[in-house]
């Protein structure tokens, strides 16, 4: 867990910044490792379209101020009251307790006579292959599992489609999804797309068409986050991490330096594969045989960098330029341009790229087989069996489980 602290002080050079800390036993050391595997593996990749910022140490007296800063409590969500700030840990440096260290970045959510979007566009690969049934995305069958315990709807945004739809340049079908995803956004639970100063279920059409734009724009970053995300997408490359993981002596947490190696071993030239224009199915047994013959720390870094990425988010700025401005100086905050007619710009900075922890594999490596085998997911399979399309199929799930908890659309 994380916190968010932007700086509004005097001082010029902190303008427009915000510090990151991280919450929990060993978080600080934790993320030192993590901006190291940033820098030296996530940045020469996806250059362009990360902004890590840098290591800074905070002293001990200033994390204590944190727990008791009315500014800061009073902005802080009622639902994040509970995890209280003194869960920063000052003891990872070793010794007595001293200082955490931080990230200093630049606050994307700055964007002035523009609007800012957060979008966790997950896998963009249908890797769910159920008996009799068309491919479905990892996505489409979590959010039948998680209705409606953990979530209030079933949200129709289809990550795979999404992916597709940038792909091939269709306009429509990109607005189609936009379309679900602010539809799904009027569920609180539903977090995968939000508008940062807004209310993203109150996003206009026109807000949403601007988007658009600037998405059909970011092809090649498409390509990556698909790339990277086939990195441990499918049955068959999950059970191979299984076994990587069992090879690796089941070590709880591989070191930054492992990922390196393994980029720049075979990582690099994977991702180069798997970003041409290889077919879901094709590109997932690329993957399972890579990893056959890899060390199996190096197969196992590649898969916790995939499940990475596959959990990442983007932050999308989206404005028009001012009488006045200069384009070549929003170049240099790595905005684009979208719209040369109506100055239309936009930048997306991917974000959440910690390193997951190896001890997780266990779990990732019974994600599909777990989510297959589920009751809801088998609802969803008759309901395609008897014909039904995908969404007349989710509504049918939705009702059935509404019917079976006693819920009524009042």
């Amino acid at each position: 867990m994380n916190m968010i602290l932007r700086y509004k002080g005097p001082t010029q050079d902190l303008q427009g910044k915000v510090l990151r800390l991280r919450k929990g036993a060993g978080s600080s050391r934790q993320l030192a490792s993590d901006s190291r595997f940033q820098q030296e593996v996530l940045q020469p990749v996806l250059e362009g379209y990360v902004a890590f910022g840098t290591l800074v140490e905070v002293s001990q007296s200033v994390v204590e101020r944190l727990n008791i800063e009315p500014s800061i409590q009073q902005s802080r969500r009622p639902e994040r009251l509970s995890a209280e700030v003194r869960d920063l840990d000052t003891s990872a440096v070793g010794g007595p307790p001293s200082f955490v260290w931080g990230t200093l970045c630049p606050d994307l959510t700055y964007c002035p006579q523009g609007h800012t979007y957060e979008l966790k566009p997950k896998l963009g690969v249908e890797d769910c292959l159920l008996p009799e049934c068309q491919s479905l995305s990892r996505f489409t069958l979590l959010q039948c599992i998680d209705y409606p315990k953990k979530k209030r709807s079933i949200s129709r945004y289809n990550p795979s489609a999404l992916f597709r739809a940038i792909f091939e340049d269709d306009g429509a079908a990109v607005s189609e999804q936009l379309r679900h995803l602010r539809r799904a956004s009027a569920d609180p639970r539903q977090n995968n797309f939000r508008v940062l100063g807004g209310t993203a279920c109150d996003a206009s059409d026109a807000e949403l068409e601007d988007l658009k734009e600037v998405l059909l724009h970011a092809r090649g970053i498409f390509a990556k986050l698909r790339a990277f995300g086939l990195l441990a997408a499918g049955a068959a490359v999950e059970e191979a991490a299984q076994e990587l993981y069992v090879a690796a002596g089941s070590p709880t947490q591989l070191g930054p330096e492992v990922f390196e190696q393994a980029f720049t071993h075979c990582g690099t030239a994977l991702l180069a594969r798997l970003e041409a224009d290889m077919d879901d199915e094709a590109a997932i047994e690329l993957v399972r045989q890579t990893y056959r013959d890899l060390r199996p720390q190096w197969g196992l870094a590649l898969f916790l960098l995939g499940r990475s990425i596959q959990d990442a988010s983007l932050v999308v700025n989206v404005r028009q330029m001012q009488p006045g401005e200069s384009l070549a100086s929003f170049r240099t905050l790595r905005y684009g341009e979208v719209d040369e007619v109506r100055q239309l710009i936009g930048r997306i900075t991917i974000i959440d790229t910690d390193i997951k922890p190896a001890d997780r594999i266990p779990q990732y490596a019974e994600t599909l087989r777990v989510y297959s085998s589920h009751r809801h997911v088998e609802h969803l399979q008759s309901f395609l069996r008897e014909g039904q399309n995908l969404d007349e199929s989710l509504s049918s799930v939705q009702a059935l489980l509404d019917r079976s908890m006693g819920f009524s659309d009042g």
